[in-house]
């Protein structure tokens, strides 16, 4: 594999996520949720418009790049001076188990280190158990589940989990 760089997201590229996403998602979710809820979630989350105002409230996106080509991505919001959300980390298959999700997860740790928080919390489907193996490898440790009424018929059904930040 060549070189992966890891580069905040620039304004320009907020439409590409999407299509970064749509690429994506078919392979992670194809066995736990519907097309329907899949294109829905997808349409709410990654619409340029939500994305921008995402970043204008403080949250950070960063785009793994292969050859210049996004690869993968990793949001993070804020939700307390304390407290990072961890709200996407998605790689191109093709590009998994190679150390690309390492590097975004190291990102998020480091920037999170040189902040001040003091945890990190995310969601995660219960039946997503590739990222749930991946999150526990990463220090995450699973502190309650939640299920969530998103709309149009549909429901989240996680695992939140937490990790601690060492400074």
């Amino acid at each position: 594999m060549n070189k992966v760089t890891i580069q905040l997201l620039k304004d320009f590229e907020v439409e590409c996520l999407k299509n970064l996403a749509e690429t994506i998602w078919p392979s992670t979710y194809q066995n736990i949720i519907s097309q329907e809820q899949m294109l829905y979630m997808i349409d709410r989350a990654y619409n340029p418009n939500a994305l921008r105002n995402q970043i204008a409230q403080g949250g950070k996106i960063w785009v793994a790049k292969c050859n210049e080509l996004p690869i993968g991505y990793t949001h993070i919001q804020p939700e307390s001076p304390n407290k990072l959300k961890l709200d996407k980390l998605y790689v191109l298959s093709e590009f998994q188990n190679q150390g690309v999700g390492k590097l975004l997860m190291d990102t998020i740790d480091l920037y999170a280190a040189s902040n001040s928080h003091q945890r990190i919390v995310l969601r995660v489907n219960k039946l997503n158990s590739k990222a749930i193996k991946a999150y526990l490898k990463y220090g995450y440790q699973i502190t309650s589940s939640i299920i969530q009424d998103i709309g149009n018929g549909f429901a989240m059904d996680d695992y939140i989990m937490e990790k601690f930040i060492s400074h």
